[in-house]
């Protein structure tokens, strides 16, 4: 990525959670299938890192739907996938599934990490937060951060487990 268009989604991505953390509203809540999305964006990923050799399982126990700010979802579910792909050890998997659990919409994406994580997983989402500050891989530690705000905006919890090197 070049400088100007890396500037440039930094400041999208501050535009944005800006607009979340004041309090703005959401531009639209409907209904959807959440499943759809969450296949459609990550088989969109998967096309563009196929060739560096990750590969993406998604799994569905059925269509699931949501009401929430499809948008956002979106962009929540390709942060999520983005940040797996970027920070995962070379040649292993990420997991992407979506299942509904008593009574909820739920949306996991799991990976190995390609560095200790030795971090509190509360911090990681905040602002400019990044888990392996030694990282040299692009990225402006924005990206957890909002996918965490954008799906409270929705009205969903996000949440992160580590287990060993599972992200």
């Amino acid at each position: 990525i070049d400088e100007t268009s890396r500037l440039t989604d930094l400041v999208n991505d501050m535009l944005d959670l800006s607009k979340i953390q004041s309090g703005a509203r959401l531009a639209e809540m409907r209904e959807f299938c959440l499943t759809e999305v969450v296949r459609d964006t990550m088989f969109r990923y998967e096309k563009l890192t196929m060739q560096d050799g990750y590969k993406i399982e998604f799994r569905a126990d059925r269509d699931v739907y949501v009401v929430a700010d499809s948008t956002m979802i979106l962009q929540v579910v390709y942060n999520l996938i983005d940040n797996a792909v970027k920070y995962s050890l070379e040649k292993t998997r990420t997991y992407v599934t979506v299942t509904y659990e008593e009574g909820n919409a739920v949306i996991r994406v799991k990976n190995i990490s390609s560095y200790e994580m030795n971090f509190d997983p509360k911090e990681i989402t905040e602002r400019f937060t990044r888990a392996d500050e030694s990282r040299t891989t692009e990225g402006n530690g924005l990206g957890l951060s909002i996918a965490k705000n954008f799906t409270e905006a929705c009205g969903g919890v996000f949440e992160i487990k580590l287990d060993g090197d599972m992200f």
